[in-house]
């Protein structure tokens, strides 16, 4: 049972640091362009 909550955990885990990935990205990207 306790199996489950930490296989949620880690996915929103991977979920925000993919998104803070590409958000990072689109930042550099802008900077570069400026």
């Amino acid at each position: 049972m306790r199996f489950i909550p930490n296989f949620i955990g880690v996915m929103m885990f991977l979920i925000i640091r993919l998104k803070n990935q590409v958000y990072n990205s689109e930042t550099c990207k802008t900077l570069m362009l400026r």
